[in-house]
């Protein structure tokens, strides 16, 4: 009888190919190549390469990524993810069983001009291409990516009142790499928007059970945001 774990290891491995690139026939085909504002804004964001390795226990990152290139792949490349796989009996001692069935949970981070539904579309052509169609898809969630230009008018509000406040340059991240409601909010209307005006620091242990802030920053935060809305009220 086919092995349902066996299957599933099987068609995961028609995905990816060990030098990490992503096999599916046309997955990063809209991918935006890589502004020069886009280099100059990576550029100037501080090196934090050893306090990385040091926080996940790495030697190395992959392919031995640095600097710049890191901060490349990080922010500018889409991702294909195992993110859990179950089957079968993993408990203590011996059972000599075969699955009824496996699953697998997977996530592709998507950069612009990539739609969920593509990705999906994408993902069900290459499964059945490569002789997987007994492998069942379930859509969990998708979420357009986003983006605004650098020099749209919020941006620069944010960076103005930004440096006014804190009294030193503002580091950019031309894009980052997690997921939230930008587009649905604001790039599916064509509204420009930027993400990051917040008041936390390198210790605020942000979504732990200890997650916490500091007065100073949360009084200097709203100060902020009242200079962001005076600075962006004058753009016209």
């Amino acid at each position: 009888m086919p092995n349902p774990a066996w299957r599933l290891t099987w068609a995961l491995n028609t995905l990816k190919a060990p030098d990490g690139r992503i096999l599916i026939p046309g997955f990063a085909d809209r991918v935006r190549p890589v502004s020069e504002a886009d280099r100059r804004a990576l550029e100037r964001i501080p090196n934090n390469d050893e306090a990385w390795l040091a926080e996940y226990g790495l030697p190395v990152f992959l392919d031995q990524a640095r600097g710049t290139e890191l901060l490349r792949r990080l922010l500018f490349e889409p991702t294909c993810t195992i993110c859990g796989l179950v089957s079968g009996y993993t408990g203590r001692g011996a059972k000599t069983v075969l699955p009824a069935e496996a699953r697998a949970k997977i996530d592709f981070r998507l950069v612009p001009d990539m739609e969920p539904a593509m990705v999906l579309r994408q993902l069900r052509e290459h499964l059945d291409a490569q002789g997987f169609p007994d492998i069942e898809v379930i859509d969990g969630l998708g979420v357009n990516p986003a983006r605004s230009d650098l020099d749209a008018a919020i941006v620069q509000s944010i960076i103005a009142s930004g440096e006014t406040t804190y009294g030193r340059p503002a580091i950019v991240y031309p894009l980052m790499a997690g997921t939230g409601p930008m587009h649905m909010l604001c790039q599916a209307f064509g509204t420009p928007a930027a993400s990051g005006a917040g008041c936390g620091y390198a210790g605020d242990q942000i979504h732990a059970p200890n997650e916490n802030i500091r007065l100073e920053d949360y009084w200097k935060g709203m100060m902020w945001m009242g200079r962001l809305l005076a600075e962006f009220g004058t753009v016209k």
